[in-house]
């Protein structure tokens, strides 16, 4: 007869699961420092489009992960607590992610604006065509401030496409030296 004690081990429901993930994974908003309560949309929102060669899946990996962001965005990038540190030149910026939906969006907000603007990067498919957009979404105070903001983008954005095209630039030279054969 055995003598060692049977130990019980009590079984998680699937939706305990997903609570505890959930917590790990988008921690409590409690008020202060970077909890930000939005009343409304703030005036001065504009969008940029960009077309891309690349899937939607490989391009929300560079806005959504911190190693891709730093390749194009910023110098580094730290993430704790929900809390994106942007770091260019050693100055820093922090940034609260918002919202995510895999493979389409990723929404930030600067902790230090609490007037409901934010700034979001969104994949959108063309269902006849399948071509990619990546629309960039941000808010600007005036006109001036509106197009400084969109030529920035346009520069990160340039960064973006050179660091895709480097992604894809191996297999087009594989190619290229097949055919020559």
């Amino acid at each position: 007869m055995n003598t060692i004690p049977k130990t019980v081990i009590p079984q998680l429901s699937a939706s305990k699961i997903a609570s505890i993930t959930s917590s790990i994974t988008n921690p409590v908003k409690k008020q202060g420092a970077y909890a930000v309560k939005v009343e409304k949309e703030p005036n001065g929102k504009f969008e940029i489009e960009f077309g891309f060669r690349a899937s939607s899946e490989m391009l929300y990996e560079f806005f959504s992960t911190a190693s891709g962001l730093s390749e194009w965005f910023c110098d580094d990038v730290n993430i704790r607590n929900g809390i994106y540190t942007f770091i260019w030149d050693g100055q820093m910026q922090q940034a609260r992610l918002l919202k995510t939906v895999d493979n389409q969006l990723a929404k930030y907000q600067w902790v230090d604006k609490t007037d409901g603007s934010y700034f979001e990067f969104r994949i959108q498919r063309d269902d006849l065509t399948n071509d990619i957009s990546l629309i960039v979404t941000d808010f600007a105070d005036s006109k001036a401030d509106q197009e400084s903001a969109k030529l920035l983008w346009h520069s990160q954005i340039e960064k973006l496409m050179h660091v895709i095209a480097l992604y894809f630039k191996p297999s087009l030279i594989l190619y290229k030296s097949t055919l020559n054969e």
